[in-house]
């Protein structure tokens, strides 16, 4: 995988887009990285022709009501965005990070942060390539089956073909129903399901296409430093010098 940055002026076309940042917030504070993130991506984004609208939900402590409403909102009070863009409250991300993905005008797109734990792992499950397996990686974006909520930013056109064709919820104090996108299951073998990932698999199952992820995000989580790319790097270097080990013990 190479080591190309998003948000370069050259790898874009012109354009404006316009993002509905929507953070759920548990307790109703957000951490000061979130914050300071934030207030750059706001600097920024007049630079690059992105407009930048944010909401932050107190009381979400119920993820998933939280997020569908925030739908609700995106799609009934905010039809001047052009993106839906969740970002959590404990998650720090460079402003090109967001400038890249708003510019790339992908029909849904996402970075993916550590998780909040040692040792280091991620919250995703990557594509295996359609001819010979391994890693998909199509202009620099790798191709994913499963991604985290906490940094995903959805193009209009998809929530609106997505809430049209899901379950309406009446919820009370909110004036009409809630389109249901995001929820958690038990899968057939018992496992539960997060909301996000029951999201990627209705996305892929109606649209056919994996999510694209730029990889190459420095991103904090909840005091956890990581990034993607560097991580994945590391484990195909580590996995190469096994398999060299291995060839080698075999052939003394």
């Amino acid at each position: 995988m190479s080591d190309k940055r998003l948000g370069d002026k050259k790898r874009v076309a012109p354009g404006k887009w316009y993002a509905y940042v929507a953070t759920p917030a548990y307790d109703g504070k957000v951490d000061t990285g979130y914050s300071q993130a934030l207030a750059e991506a706001a600097f920024c984004c007049p630079l690059y022709q992105v407009g930048l609208t944010a909401s932050v939900m107190g009381n979400g402590a119920f993820i998933e009501l939280a997020r569908n409403i925030f739908v609700k909102m995106f799609l009934e009070q905010h039809k001047e965005a052009t993106h839906l863009f969740f970002i959590d409250a404990d998650v720090q991300f460079p402003a090109s990070s967001f400038i890249g993905l708003m510019r790339a005008n992908l029909p849904i797109c996402a970075g993916v942060y550590p998780r909040r734990q040692t040792p280091e792992d991620y919250p995703a499950k990557w594509a295996p390539h359609p001819t010979g397996g391994g890693l998909w990686v199509e202009d620099d974006w790798l191709m994913c089956e499963r991604v985290p909520t906490g940094f995903l930013c959805i193009r209009r056109d998809v929530i609106e073909e997505m809430a049209a064709e899901a379950k309406q919820v009446p919820i009370k104090g909110q004036e009409g129903p809630v389109p249901w996108l995001f929820y958690t299951k038990f899968d057939d073998e018992g496992r539960f399901v997060g909301e996000d990932f029951t999201f990627c698999d209705d996305y892929i199952k109606k649209y056919g296409k994996p999510i694209p992820v730029w990889p190459d995000i420095d991103f904090v989580h909840g005091g956890f430093k990581g990034n993607y790319h560097t991580y994945l790097n590391r484990l195909i270097e580590e996995q190469e010098a096994s398999a060299k080990a291995t060839d080698t013990s075999a052939a003394a």
